[in-house]
């Protein structure tokens, strides 16, 4: 009968009896090792999944400061079952030893993007073995303990001193708009960031203006907040449109002008840069499997331009028609209300 093979790690405890935690440092190798299987299991754990567009976010930063670290702990949950033994053995408390079999590392409750990042970046097995991060082990016991644990530590992790820190390096409106913009190939292309309207003969597709009120009505709705790392992604899901709206595939590789587009689509239209904007600032809250299916619906979405004057619906009833419309063909929630 073979047994399960078992962990032992070096920790301080702490915490009290009924919910212990674990202090310890570890090297990125033995992080990765331990957390593998729960990163295999992506739709068992009760945590946040792998985010890939913010994971190449981090790394980015890691490869432009040429190093990777994590400052805030990795936070682990695992099984009660898990046996500490104190190197003081007249009492259960302070620095010893903790015993866990292979699959009492449950979840990853904060740090899961990181890890991530940290699978992706190209590192040697020898200085995965030298560098080390801060670890957190949090008991729990049972299914609903743990999805009780991973709430109360991405809480804690999104405290109000938390979003008050972060608030002081948000960026302003304009500079978050340009931010979106210059990060996107489509964008820097498809956008006149100088221009409200445009000339018959623009080699551009949509106006700074109109990309601008879209971008202020997402973030004025709370759908997405304008720090950098929604700008960068946002700017992503922009450059993903291209491989599944086959027009405008077409467009950023010069097989069709704005000319044509302004002609056989509805692309072009304000309205429409709003409707596209809102349904993907909602999608960048979804996984990413449920981000691939919402843009794969849009190249189903009939995108040609209808026989309909516009004068029949003034502009901010065809914004909120044409909006509510993509977002319940791709399956998701009606845009909320705007405050007036």
């Amino acid at each position: 009968m073979m047994h399960e093979p078992t962990v032992t790690i070096p920790v301080l405890a702490a915490g009290n009896a009924k919910r212990r935690q674990y202090l310890t440092t570890l090297s990125l190798k033995s992080i990765l090792m331990l957390v593998e299987p729960i990163l295999q299991q992506k739709t068992k754990g009760a945590g946040l999944r792998e985010n890939p567009l913010v994971a190449r976010k981090i790394a980015a930063i890691w490869a432009h400061r040429g190093e990777v670290e994590s400052i805030k702990p990795i936070v682990i949950a695992i099984d009660r079952a898990c046996r500490f033994k104190p190197l003081d053995e007249t009492r259960n408390a302070g620095a010893g030893m903790l015993e866990c079999s292979w699959s009492a590392f449950l979840d990853v409750c904060d740090g899961i993007q990181r890890i991530a990042a940290l699978r992706i970046t190209v590192m040697k097995n020898a200085d995965l073995a030298a560098t080390d991060w801060p670890v957190q082990l949090i008991e729990t016991n049972g299914k609903d303990d743990l999805a009780a644990v991973v709430t109360m530590i991405q809480n804690q992790t999104n405290s109000p001193s938390d979003r008050l820190r972060s608030s002081k390096c948000v960026p302003t409106s304009r500079s978050w708009v340009t931010s979106v913009i210059t990060e996107s190939r489509l964008l820097r292309r498809a956008i006149d960031a100088t221009k409200s309207s445009l000339s018959t003969r623009s080699g551009h597709l949509w106006t700074g203006s109109a990309m601008t009120k879209a971008l202020n009505a997402v973030v004025g709705c709370d759908i997405l907040q304008s720090t950098p790392e929604h700008a960068s992604n946002l700017a992503a899901l922009w450059d993903r449109l291209p491989a599944t709206i086959s027009a405008l595939g077409d467009y950023v590789e010069g097989r069709r002008l704005a000319s044509q587009l302004r002609q056989d689509t509805i692309l072009s239209q304000a309205p429409t840069v709003h409707a596209l904007t809102t349904l993907l600032a909602h999608t960048l809250a979804l996984p990413e499997t449920e981000q691939t299916a919402v843009l794969e619906k849009l190249g189903h979405y009939d995108w040609t331009s209808t026989q309909q004057p516009p004068h029949i619906l003034r502009r901010l009833e065809l914004r909120k028609d044409r909006t509510s419309a993509l977002l319940n063909f791709c399956g998701l929630q009606a845009e909320p209300k705007h405050n007036k």
